[in-house]
């Protein structure tokens, strides 16, 4: 489906062989404008900036071209006789707080006059623009591809005065980023998706092996009979599912922890950092978009419509390259500073509309995934319902087949009905653990009695029977329905809250209603539902009848006895982070603030209860921290500055990077655990702040 959307995609847009136009932002100094000497006519005004990199043929290789259009009130005089100075044009684009490249130059050898006016060969003492439109332009020769970081350049105009008064400045940050296709994965930002993608698998699969095998010898038997090997299977697969055994062996517990539903809560987080609203450089979203796939978003088109194909977003995508008609000529003139070549192809990250703030919180994220922000909702609550159909239609498939094969082969073997078929009145109470018994039937099927199949087919039709208590297909269907929503609990909730803020302008009134329908059910009415049902039964009961394990144990089989009640605190937190992030995309501060409150009472809640099962390996209290002083940087609200850069970057690293090797080789110790509260040890991250 992926495919074919970007195959379309690819024939409607073509190739994007446009010049781009650039956000930028004004950097007058506040001492420029408390000047007495400053005047607001002489003021030069940027009002559109094209870009693109590129290699021009000047011997310079690819350099990042700038063209500026602009006006001013009152004619610009490039030189006086009064100071001998004349109107300078510094420059400097740079990664973080390196320079790449940083020039201080004369004014008039970069600036154009406006038709119907001449091109003009300025000069550095003769030099007079006409009050009105001129245009300038600056060229920053690039020694690397420089892919998937923030290129910031800052521009300033100085007039003739002494001491010198700013006659413009101009803040212009640019993402290269590899054009590898509609639906790519921006390049080595790639490695991040199949990171998290293999780590999760890859978790999947040895924790898995490692439950089976606890389960082995569940359920052992001196028998022959094909049958009964393959209820042998059930049993030991029945049980792996449960997770009876992590309550038993803290060794298990030790090496199933973290778990793949860990993988994914926190690739959840790191997307999840992309979504608040504070003013992230740009080349985090193209990279934090191979996080959304945790939050279900993907660049498909199953629910936008009958034009779907031309509402996705291609962030290499561009607008119409429409220049001002006064600056056509100099902008496709090769010998003009202001030259933009017009086939080739853009290579800039671009967000889908300025003025508009989608160029920050869950509009930029949509855009670097290849949606529009009113389809967030519908991909991923769509997405999760196909899941939880998918595991509707299996685990009935399933049921019948083993249905199927269990009478027939009772009926072969003409003995004791294997899957437990009893009338509709029949016994059978909740399986618990017990002793080993020789056959599994006393386990799995406790409550079944001795019945000639063959008798109750010729007295009764098959609507008089019922896969009876002793069948745990009902239990492992509803164990991974929780299982689902556990795992995606969080996004459900961020984009139906997100879906209240959008107007009807921009949304439908049916997705809005059918987003508080899906607030009310998943994100609080079934949680709430869930954690009565942990509530009301005994807690000997939770830990020791494997249907009951089977059905919720996802809850709480990694937590102590009495502490089962903690996951109704995993939901809380869930429903307030996914309420301030869906909600408060005016405020990034706010969000930020509000965030770091709940990071704080999850840490004390967490440390204060420590609800973990004995020889549990998780270190969340170092976890917590490294979450704790990374939404500090968020606080701050803007990392426009160099330096931020740094910090930002080392904190993404620490964030994707760290939690994961360090809980991967956590499960390799073999010290002892130690139980209780723990100091956190320093993380990396803690140097940076």
């Amino acid at each position: 489906m992926r495919l074919w959307g970007v195959a379309a995609l690819a024939v409607v847009l073509g190739v994007y062989a446009t010049p781009n136009t650039v956000p930028f932002e004004d950097c007058m100094s506040s001492q420029t404008l408390s000047d007495a000497r400053y005047d607001p006519a002489e003021r030069i005004n940027v009002t559109g900036v094209y870009s693109q990199i590129t290699d021009v043929g000047d011997g310079k290789g690819k350099q990042l071209r700038l063209s500026l259009v602009a006006e001013t009130g009152t004619e610009l005089i490039g030189w006086t006789n009064t100071t001998n100075l004349s109107t300078t044009l510094i420059y400097t684009t740079s990664v973080a707080t390196m320079d790449v490249f940083s020039n201080r130059t004369y004014f008039c050898l970069h600036v154009v006059p406006p038709a119907p006016n001449s091109p003009q060969s300025y000069t550095s003492t003769e030099c007079r623009v006409p009050a009105g439109q001129l245009a300038f332009g600056i060229q920053s020769p690039l020694p690397h591809d420089y892919q998937l970081v923030t290129l910031n350049t800052r521009i300033q105009v100085l007039d003739t005065s002494n001491p010198a008064k700013e006659l413009a400045c101009v803040d212009v940050g640019v993402t290269p980023i590899t054009d590898t296709g509609i639906g790519s994965s921006f390049h080595f930002a790639g490695v991040l998706f199949w990171l998290s993608v293999g780590l999760a698998i890859a978790y999947w699969l040895v924790v898995g092996l490692a439950r089976i095998a606890a389960a082995w010898r569940r359920g052992s038997w001196d028998s022959n009979q094909r049958w009964v090997h393959i209820r042998w299977a059930g049993t030991v697969l029945a049980s792996a599912i449960s997770g009876e055994r992590l309550a038993a062996s803290p060794a298990l517990l030790r090496f199933a922890t973290p778990s793949m539903r860990d993988i994914i809560f926190h690739t959840q987080w790191c997307a999840a950092l992309a979504m608040v609203a504070v003013e992230w450089p740009n080349f985090v979203y193209p990279i934090l978009s191979n996080a959304a796939w945790s939050h279900l978003l993907y660049n498909v088109t199953i629910i936008q419509g009958a034009n779907s194909v031309n509402e996705h977003w291609w962030p290499l995508q561009v607008p119409p390259y429409t220049p001002p008609d006064t600056f056509t000529a100099q902008l496709a003139n090769t010998t003009s500073p202001i030259y933009i070549n017009p086939d080739a192809p853009n290579t800039l990250f671009t967000f889908p509309s300025y003025p508009i703030e989608s160029d920050r919180g869950l509009p930029a994220l949509a855009a670097a995934v290849g949606l529009r922000e009113q389809d967030l909702f519908g991909m991923c609550v769509s997405t999760f319902l196909a899941i939880v159909a998918s595991t509707l239609v299996i685990s009935v498939f399933i049921w019948a087949v083993d249905w199927l094969i269990s009478s027939v082969a009772s009926g072969k073997s003409n003995t004791t009905r294997p899957r437990g078929v009893v009338l509709a009145n029949g016994g059978g109470g909740d399986v618990k653990d017990g002793p080993r018994s020789p056959s599994p039937d006393s386990q799995l099927y406790p409550g079944v009695t001795a019945r000639s199949t063959g008798h109750g087919h010729a007295r009764r039709g098959w609507w008089r029977y019922r896969l009876g208590q002793s069948s745990f297909h009902g239990s492992v269907l509803h164990g991974n329905l929780v299982r689902l929503l556990l795992l995606f609990h969080l996004p459900v909730t961020i984009f139906s809250c997100y879906q209240f803020t959008l107007g009807r302008s921009t949304a439908t009134t049916l997705s809005i209603i059918l987003a508080a329908l899906s607030f009310a059910v998943f994100s609080i009415g079934i949680p709430l539902f869930l954690i009565y049902r942990v509530t009301t039964t005994p807690t000997g009961k939770l830990y020791d009848a494997t249907r009951t394990l089977l059905a919720l144990g996802p809850l709480y089989n990694h937590y102590g006895h009495g502490s089962q009640l903690f996951a109704g605190l995993f939901f809380a937190n869930n429903i307030a982070m996914g309420s301030v992030i869906g909600a408060g995309q005016k405020s990034g501060t706010a969000q930020s603030i509000i965030i770091l409150v709940i990071e704080v009472a999850s840490a004390l809640a967490t440390s204060i209860w420590l609800p973990w099962g004995k020889g549990a390996q998780y270190e969340l209290d170092q976890f917590l921290v490294l979450r704790l002083e990374d939404y500090q940087f968020g606080l701050v609200g803007d990392f426009k500055s160099g330096s931020r850069h740094w910090r930002l970057g080392r904190c993404l690293d620490c964030l994707c990077h760290t939690h994961h090797c360090r809980h991967h080789l956590s499960n390799f110790c073999d010290r002892p655990v130690v139980q209780g509260p723990r100091r956190p040890r320093p993380t990396r991250i803690q140097s940076l702040v």
